[in-house]
């Protein structure tokens, strides 16, 4: 395949992925395929390399934590950081 210019995301943040394409778009949440078209998930890993959570929960809280983010920073309110854990956790852990 042939790349003419370099899309902004990549002109930011150096060169694309090599073997997946991530999209979003705002009503439908963020699309993982492989670069031939595939369907693709996400998955957390752990240090050691497990996979601890995958699949469709995990594109939509991604999603979801990033517009959060986008909006609090577009709002003034400092708040840059954003964080999607369980709900069970200790409040000093978040």
């Amino acid at each position: 395949m042939k790349r003419l210019k370099a899309t902004p995301v990549e002109a930011a943040n150096g060169p694309p992925l090599r073997q997946s394409v991530i999209s979003a778009i705002p009503w439908q949440g963020l699309r993982v395929q492989t670069i031939d078209g595939r369907h693709a998930t996400l998955a957390i890993l752990d240090d050691d390399g497990q996979i601890i959570e995958s699949g469709d929960a995990v594109l939509e809280e991604a999603f979801n934590v990033s517009i959060l983010a986008y909006r609090n920073f577009l709002i003034g309110q400092g708040t840059l950081k954003v964080i999607s854990s369980p709900d069970h956790l200790p409040d000093d852990v978040h």
